[in-house]
């Protein structure tokens, strides 16, 4: 088994519902396995030394455990991680942009020339599919319970395939099957939507664990402002969340071009709805005419305007999605869990 891999061991932890699934890669070998349940505040020393791991490693973290999410939060994790030796500990929440499953089947689509893909994954007690495009835009996310798989998800998945097809001309699709059961279901689904390209990779339950290290980073930064906040308050609040950002973006151990940063006003409307808008320029009533256009390094999006009279703002929000390098791993990188 032969890959690009850093040298520096990498240990990924998923503290699912019923299980917790572990995973190391250092130089060219990798290891996977699941272990029983434990809370990582007792078990994580006893999962390291499971892994083999005796130095200084850096560790991602993942619990889709619901009743441990709150508790297992990031400075939980960054201690009990520390505790064991870790160097440093990135931890993953549950957002579609960073789902590992989807990430991982991104990667083995980009070793095709397949411009888009459908991605579907079994991952403890839930099915997932997405519509992706090459360069990972997630055009929409679906999720079902595993005893709800058979006919809507085929369904579904042949709507999005057909969705895809048309967007891309005639484009080339692909359907990548990852999780516990992708030998079983995936030929299926491949009839389903009828597509003669599908990637059923070796040992395709362990590639949502390497798809941790590949996963989109995704840091979110929020600031309360006045209900009647003018634009120099706004800009104010944001021009502080970039600052932190940038900052985030630079612990991390990413360049800011590797981050695409957007902005977002979250405000309750008439009905004391919450919504949510992201825009690059605000629109002064009392000014007659559009400002200057706002251009933050690193902000993007569409342009949006809003009237400050129009709804009550609640918080501004900054949102930075940091892509990792994308390793050269051959499709038989994974090992089986054991």
């Amino acid at each position: 088994m032969t890959a690009s891999i850093a040298e520096l061991t990498r240990v990924a932890v998923h503290v699912g519902p019923n299980r917790v699934r572990l995973c190391r890669i250092d130089g060219v070998n990798a290891r996977a396995c699941v272990v029983s349940l434990a809370h990582p505040r007792d078990a994580w020393p006893h999962w390291i030394a499971q892994l083999g791991v005796d130095s200084p490693h850096e560790v991602v973290f993942r619990v889709t455990h619901p009743a441990w999410q709150e508790e297992c939060g990031a400075g939980a994790a960054l201690r009990w991680g520390r505790a064991a030796g870790a160097r440093g500990l990135r931890h993953m929440g549950t957002s579609p942009i960073s789902d590992p499953g989807l990430a991982a089947a991104r990667h083995l689509a980009n070793r095709t020339q397949w411009t888009s893909l459908v991605s579907v994954e079994r991952d403890d007690q839930a099915w997932r599919a997405a519509l992706q495009d090459r360069r990972g835009d997630i055009v929409e996310f679906l999720q079902w319970q595993v005893d709800e798989f058979s006919e809507p998800i085929r369904a579904a998945t042949r709507r999005l395939f057909d969705v895809d097809s048309a967007a891309t001309s005639g484009g080339q699709c692909g359907l990548v099957c990852l999780g516990d059961s992708a030998n079983d279901w995936g030929p299926l689904l491949a009839e389903a939507i009828g597509t003669p390209e599908t990637l059923i990779p070796e040992h395709p339950e362990s590639w949502p664990l390497l798809g941790m290290f590949l996963s989109p980073i995704l840091l979110e930064f929020i600031t309360v402002v006045p209900e009647r906040a003018s634009i120099a308050d706004l800009r104010a609040a944001f021009a502080r969340l970039m600052d932190e950002a940038s900052d985030a973006i630079t612990r991390e151990g990413f360049d800011l071009d590797d981050a695409d940063c957007t902005r977002h006003v979250r405000f309750r409307n008439g009905g004391g709805e919450q919504s949510e808008m992201q825009f690059e320029k605000l629109v002064n009533p009392a000014m007659g005419s559009s400002p200057r256009e706002d251009h933050s390094p690193g902000c993007g999006g569409e342009i949006a305007s809003m009237n400050l009279n129009a709804a009550a703002i609640e918080s501004v929000i900054v949102r930075a999605v940091i892509h990792p390098a994308a390793p050269d791993w051959p499709v038989d990188i994974a090992p089986p869990l054991r």
